[in-house]
């Protein structure tokens, strides 16, 4: 009785650093523990503080829509991959684990980083003692992932090689649009009324997304019947919404799917914007904004290059002719 209420205790503890010292910066170390600098000046590993919003496993309430009545989808890891031990501390298994890095990107203090391509929590409670963190703004020097092509290719051919390929490829996308600070509802499977993969609600517009691993034309006339049913269903008018392709490598150029976007937005007016795995997750880890709306690719213009590199401010750093970002060919 005295182990079980013992751990009854601990598992409540929250912790904060000695002296009261608060967190100002964290420095991002490539499969190695990140190093976070306190307000006094002194540099240490960044250790877990079993934080009670414990944003790394879940979403708070703000990315929550109420366009429509769906369960809200507060998890953040896309594979299930962390969780919470019989003392209330986050825990990854590492065979589930595919290192996408949003857990150690939305955990403010780096206390999660990768390495070998999985996510890992450090613990040392030396400088820490029992006590809530205030709230903080934290300064981050480098990235979770440094090499986002890369990071992109490798969870593209983890994917494929799931047996839950589609289920993870949404819940990848949906968790990295919700770390962007999207609103994002994630329809019930076999909604016949809500058929997109997901619905982004912003106060300009609703976007229905549709995800695939390669656009093709299917995709876009997959976001033509989203929108048909939605306007008939919800009782929306056309200009209100939008259409999302998302996915993970684009088509070459001499695929149909450039041709009927554009005939989409010449006919019936209305935009189908075409982002990637490879966008978002730049954006994201980059810590920019992302504009949906400057991603109107279509027969004249079949590369995200040009509008990913004003977002980041910078050369994208993805190599020529990269499918993760554009046609290749």
């Amino acid at each position: 009785m005295s182990n079980l209420l013992s751990h009854a205790t601990e598992s409540e503890i929250e912790y904060r650093f000695r002296e009261n010292l608060l967190p100002i910066q964290v420095t991002f170390v490539d499969n190695a523990p990140n190093i976070l600098q306190l307000s006094n000046g002194e540099e240490l590993t960044s250790p877990c503080l079993n934080c009670s919003a414990k944003p790394c496993l879940y979403f708070d309430e703000y990315t929550r829509s109420d366009i429509v009545d769906v369960v809200f989808s507060e998890d953040v890891c896309p594979t299930s991959a962390l969780y919470l031990d019989e003392l209330e501390q986050i825990v990854v298994d590492s065979d589930s684990c595919i290192g996408c890095g949003l857990c150690a990107f939305r955990c403010k203090t780096g206390a999660i980083y990768l390495a070998n391509n999985k996510a890992v929590v450090y613990r040392d409670i030396t400088h820490l003692v029992e006590g809530k963190l205030p709230e903080i703004e934290v300064e981050y020097n480098g990235s979770v992932v440094t090499n986002v092509e890369q990071k992109t290719m490798e969870l593209i051919s983890t994917i494929h090689e799931s047996k839950k390929a589609n289920v993870v490829t949404n819940n990848l996308i949906k968790s990295s649009f919700m770390s962007l600070g999207f609103k994002v509802v994630k329809p019930r499977v076999g909604d016949v009324n809500l058929r997109m993969d997901l619905i982004i609600d912003t106060d300009q517009k609703l976007y229905l997304v549709e995800i695939d691993g390669l656009g093709c034309p299917d995709t876009v006339r997959d976001v033509i019947d989203d929108v048909a049913i939605f306007c008939d269903k919800y009782d929306r008018e056309l200009g209100s919404l939008a259409g999302v392709s998302c996915l993970l490598e684009f088509p070459n150029k001499r695929s149909e799917y450039y041709e009927l976007i554009s005939d989409v937005e010449s006919v019936l007016k209305f935009s189908i914007y075409s982002l990637s795995l490879g966008v978002i997750l730049a954006a994201l880890f980059s810590r920019k904004s992302l504009n949906i709306d400057v991603f109107g690719i279509n027969e004249k213009q079949t590369s995200c290059r040009p509008a990913l590199d004003a977002i980041l401010g910078s050369n994208c750093g993805f190599s020529g002719n990269s499918s993760t970002i554009e046609a290749a060919k």
